[in-house]
């Protein structure tokens, strides 16, 4: 039979604790682990952090700070606490940074995709209605804009039936000259009424 390791004295222990030899600093780890686990645990709760893991990093950066020396094994517990709550606090910070980063990120770049599809839509539109004689092209830029036949017809002095007919002559005109795929896109862009050009 293993006999046991001798019973020290909590001053003793403080002592080797503080001179950081490996079994004094095993034996205060042991003795805090419940309170200091049980602790983080709850702390960390809402995070995927364990609360052993925690305990064990708080461990750890007081072994290889060496200069930090101790009256009490209650005044260790109140250090681990203490950094616990510091370490939570410093996470929580990086997540929320981490949280805003990533949101700008993603609004960049929805940005940048939602820039870059009016542009392609913009050079589409453009080239589509270079095939149409200037007065019909005028026309449909205004109801790609979203504008109804009356407010072109308003804005254009022009009579609404011939804001009318322009559109179905350029539709016509456009029908002959651009693919059937190409000709529907114009449909479904109409029927949007997206302002696409102003």
């Amino acid at each position: 039979m293993k006999p046991s390791p001798p019973v020290i004295d909590d001053e003793t222990l403080l002592l080797r604790f503080n001179q950081r030899e490996p079994e004094a600093f095993g034996t205060v780890y042991s003795r805090l682990y419940e309170r200091t686990v049980t602790y983080a645990d709850r702390l960390y709760t809402a995070t995927e952090i364990e609360g052993e893991d925690a305990v064990s990093k708080i461990f750890c950066d007081l072994w290889q700070n060496r200069s930090k020396c101790f009256e009490s094994l209650e005044q260790i517990l109140a250090y681990i606490l203490i950094a616990l709550h510091n370490d939570y606090k410093d996470r929580l910070k990086h997540l929320r940074h981490k949280e805003i980063y990533q949101n700008y990120v993603k609004r960049d770049r929805e940005l940048f995709e939602t820039t870059l599809i009016e542009s392609e839509v913009f050079s589409y539109l453009h080239n589509i209605l270079s095939l149409l004689p200037a007065d019909c092209a005028l026309i449909m830029r205004r109801f790609f804009g979203g504008f109804s036949t009356e407010e072109i017809a308003q804005e254009l002095g022009k009579s609404k039936q011939t804001v009318y007919n322009r559109k179905h002559e350029a539709l016509k005109l456009l029908k002959a000259k651009i693919s059937e795929f190409d000709y529907m896109l114009i449909i479904l862009l109409l029927g949007q009424s997206a302002k696409i050009i102003s």
